[in-house]
């Protein structure tokens, strides 16, 4: 993995990866054993812009996805 993903997807679902500051220790994320997830870096250096979240939305959303997470 190499660069870091604000979405990312697997199948028909569609995943936004906003922040990269939770503070939740939930057993069942990915982020407490991975960095990544489906082949994608979800390691974020800063926060992204809102600008910068709808920009990669658009960019990767295709009509094939029918549920956001």
């Amino acid at each position: 993995m190499s660069e870091s993903n604000l979405t990312y997807w697997r199948g028909t679902s569609f995943y936004i990866n906003p922040t990269s500051r939770c503070t939740n220790n939930c057993l069942f994320c990915v982020r407490q054993f991975s960095d990544g997830v489906y082949g994608f870096n979800l390691e974020l250096a800063e926060d992204p812009t809102p600008e910068e979240l709808v920009n990669e939305i658009e960019k990767t959303w295709t009509d094939e996805f029918d549920d956001v997470a």
